[in-house]
């Protein structure tokens, strides 16, 4: 247990080793009930490690609200011939100028974009089921417990910027309920709330004290899921505010495209990065650790279901 001292000389026990269990025990199972089918074998408790596959990040997505199939067929070079643009209120010199500038930015793989010395305030933008939250949960669970390499056994490169530091994951859904209810003003309000309701063993003040003494990384999780547009913006600007008051913290908040305005992160430094569906190569690599952890005693079957 740690001891922390905060203002008012008032000494309080901060046990680490209980809020890092109680993160790997919310965070880290994978529910695999309605995703098996019922003659699988029994994997026993899967945890987010076993089968996370990391997505690429291209960066500087377009700053306009246009969608994933747009995206895509930016990112694949097309381009739109006289009288069949669906985009055709938007000025083709733009739709050019974001095709450029999008196709020239090279897909970089996560967790090495999460963990560069340089990126330590990022947005992540991405469709839904694109996984922002699942990438968040990752890197919280494998800061509390890193995750090996299974060749050498050794922990995976990325987890080397985040030795010791202190992981905290704020889902903005929850949060805007609890603010809409007064139940919480700001975001170490919510950990407070969190350490008397859900058993994270942490309050704010120890909160406070990790992220302006310490290495940490803060995720807010969501904020599309703040459908006021002006609340969205208060609870920006709470964020932006945030990374300014704990200059030590690193920061990713993650967002769907639509309805998301960059301008107030940018100006405080954040940068800006499109998460990327897996590409082929990952989709093969997703499915055969899936099958091979889901029918373990059966070989046959799970090469089957692999190849279909």
């Amino acid at each position: 247990m740690d001891p922390i001292e905060h203002q008012g000389g008032v000494k309080v026990q901060v046990q680490r080793n209980r809020y890092s269990q109680r993160m790997r025990t919310k965070f880290s199972a994978v529910d695999l009930a309605n995703l098996m089918p019922a003659y699988a074998d029994d994997p026993g408790r899967m945890v987010l490690p076993d089968v996370f596959v990391a997505q690429n990040l291209r960066e500087i997505p377009p700053p306009v609200e246009i969608n994933k199939e747009l995206v895509e067929h930016l990112r694949k070079g097309g381009r739109y011939g006289a009288g069949d643009d669906p985009y055709e209120e938007l000025d083709k010199g733009l739709l050019e100028r974001l095709r450029t500038t999008y196709v020239s930015q090279s897909a970089r793989p996560a967790l090495d974009v999460v963990a560069a010395p340089g990126n330590r305030l990022l947005v992540l933008i991405g469709d839904p089921g694109s996984g922002k939250s699942t990438l968040m949960r990752y890197l919280l669970t494998g800061i509390v417990e890193p995750p090996v390499d299974p060749q050498s056994g050794s922990p995976l490169p990325w987890t080397d910027g985040f030795k010791a530091a202190f992981p905290l994951l704020i889902e903005l859904q929850d949060f805007y309920a609890l603010w809409r209810r007064d139940e919480c003003d700001n975001f170490l309000d919510y950990v407070a709330y969190m350490g008397k309701t859900d058993q994270w063993f942490l309050d704010d003040h120890a909160a406070h004290d990790y992220l302006e003494n310490g290495s940490s990384l803060v995720m807010f999780d969501g904020l599309d899921e703040i459908f006021d547009t002006a609340d969205r913006q208060r609870v920006m600007h709470d964020i932006a505010g945030f990374a300014q008051r704990y200059p030590r913290a690193r920061i990713i908040v993650s967002s769907r495209p639509v309805g998301y305005k960059q301008q107030v992160l940018r100006n405080v430094g954040f940068k800006h990065f499109g998460i990327q569906d897996l590409n082929d190569e990952q989709v093969e690599t997703f499915i055969r650790g899936w099958f091979a952890l889901t029918f373990p005693q059966q070989p046959d079957e799970a090469e089957q279901r692999i190849e279909r």
